[in-house]
């Protein structure tokens, strides 16, 4: 069933073929992260793709000579979670956790190269699956710049309407980028 979601995953990103999802029913790892597990920093290096089943995680990057100064990504279930890597760790620093109980799974570092070799459409896969990603980001810039901030709350209600019961009112505005007494008269309206 796990490996079912990914399958439709993958399908709707680009075609997988047979022999493909039968080299992932073996290669797939199933990881349950507890609420509040933190990603290892070399998480993406021993599982360079990680499908979200079900559960929810943050992606926080802080600025180290700014304390404070952060911002959020959110993961949802059924979706990808992105590679990420702080450019420069004296400056910042990058954390993924989840927010709540989520299980992921992942194809572990190992069986990379045999479906790069064997499964030509995996490239193809890979390669909008970075640019999904990349998408998903620039519309958070764009939203962030462009969207008022009710917008942008109404967006995130629509995505995951019990963001406050999994999350605090803090992360939810790190994500929005405002101020959280911000949201909180948002929320009051």
């Amino acid at each position: 069933m796990k490996a079912n979601l990914l399958f439709q995953a993958l399908n709707s990103i680009h075609q997988t073929s047979y022999g493909l999802q039968a080299y992932l029913q073996v290669a797939l790892e199933t990881l349950e992260l507890p609420k509040n597990y933190q990603l290892g920093d070399d998480h993406h290096q021993r599982y360079p793709l990680c499908f979200i089943v079900d559960g929810f995680l943050k992606t926080t990057l802080e600025s180290k000579i700014e304390p404070g100064i952060r911002t959020l990504l959110f993961h949802s279930n059924q979706s990808f979670l992105a590679q990420f890597a702080p450019l420069d760790v004296n400056d910042y620093s990058m954390v993924t956790i989840a927010i709540v109980p989520t299980t992921l799974l992942v194809i572990p570092e190992k069986h990379l190269y045999p479906i790069h070799q064997f499964f030509p459409e995996f490239h193809t896969i890979i390669s909008k699956l970075y640019q999904i990603q990349m998408s998903n980001i620039l519309f958070q810039v764009f939203s962030r710049q462009h969207h008022s901030a009710t917008h942008r709350l109404n967006d995130l209600l629509l995505e995951q309407k019990d963001i406050f019961q999994m999350t605090s009112v803090s992360d939810v505005a790190g994500f929005l980028g405002i101020h959280p007494n911000s949201l909180s008269a948002l929320k009051n309206k």
